[in-house]
């Protein structure tokens, strides 16, 4: 479930979803952490490695420039993939 409280289907590999199976589970979250642990453990991480200007949206950012240089010709299922709900053709 995302922040505006659609689902979202996120696609995994078959190891990806072995993996995950066999962590404990106390409720549906994978990792039951909440989102100010997260952040606060974000910000410490970026404190200590001495960057500044970094948010935590940025990573998405990166990580989805890269995969899209990597697979130029499915461009248009990495939108789908993360999550763009109008895709231009």
């Amino acid at each position: 479930m995302t922040k505006n409280g659609r689902s979202r289907f996120v696609p995994l590999s078959s190891r990806a979803v072995e993996i995950i199976s066999t962590l404990p589970r106390t409720d549906e979250r994978v990792f039951p952490v909440s989102d100010y642990t997260v952040d606060c453990a974000w910000w410490r991480a970026i404190k200590r490695a001495g960057i500044n200007d970094f948010n935590f949206h940025d990573l998405r950012h990166m990580a989805t420039t890269r995969l899209a240089k990597k697979l130029r010709e499915l461009t248009f299922q990495v939108a789908i993939f993360i999550g763009r709900r109008k895709v231009m053709a």
